[in-house]
């Protein structure tokens, strides 16, 4: 499944991810360009069939990333985040559970955001151990919760952040995607990484 030892797999350590330390886990694998003759068996949900990212010139950055693969351990936790370059957000569960945990554009100044190399905010507050101390505006917030089951599908509309727990192993597939919902932020976010590209090499 994670293909040969030359290919350059994203299996990301989950030092970035959640307190766990020792496992790793297979995080956002495109298929397109890792296992193409799988990502052409797959058939992607009607409501995504739009994606302007699929229509652009080839060569274009994002047009072959999507969909792409997670395999977790039970416990695994992906911290607070929004999606990068403005982009909506889909995943279609095969195995296992997984709660997710929304909050509205309107809640990320609650939830402490910085901006460090990005125009997409990290967060400071830790959901699994909020502290309401350090961050009392967290509890103004309005967290949405839902539990992912086998053989559903999620959408996470752009600009939302989200957590996810695996509550059980589980394989899904996923996608991020433009359209006329979100076309003009991405492409303004999509702008602004060209330019940071541009500079990075002078």
């Amino acid at each position: 499944m994670c293909g040969g030892e030359g290919e350059r797999r994203k299996v990301v350590s989950l030092r970035c991810h959640t307190e766990f330390r020792t496992r790793s886990y297979l995080f956002d694998w495109s298929l397109p360009l890792f296992a193409p003759e799988l990502s052409r068996q797959l058939t992607l949900p009607r409501y995504v069939e739009g994606d302007l990212l699929k229509q652009s010139p080839e060569g274009t950055k994002y047009k072959n990333t999507w969909p792409s693969l997670f395999v977790a351990p039970r416990g695994i936790v992906s911290g607070l985040h929004v999606d990068t370059f403005s982009s909506n957000f889909w995943m279609a569960l095969f195995q296992g559970r997984k709660k997710w945990t929304f909050f509205t554009k309107e809640d990320v100044p609650l939830l402490y955001p910085h901006y460090w190399f990005s125009v997409d905010p990290s967060f400071e507050v830790d959901l699994r151990f909020p502290n309401f101390t350090e961050h009392p505006l967290l509890r103004l917030s309005q967290p949405i919760e839902c539990t992912l089951e086998e053989g559903e599908l999620l959408f996470v509309p752009h600009g939302c952040p989200h957590q996810v727990e695996n509550l059980s192993p589980s394989v899904a597939v996923s996608g991020n995607y433009i359209d006329s919902s979100n076309y003009t932020a991405a492409l303004q976010e999509l702008k602004i990484q060209g330019w940071q590209t541009l500079f990075s090499w002078c």
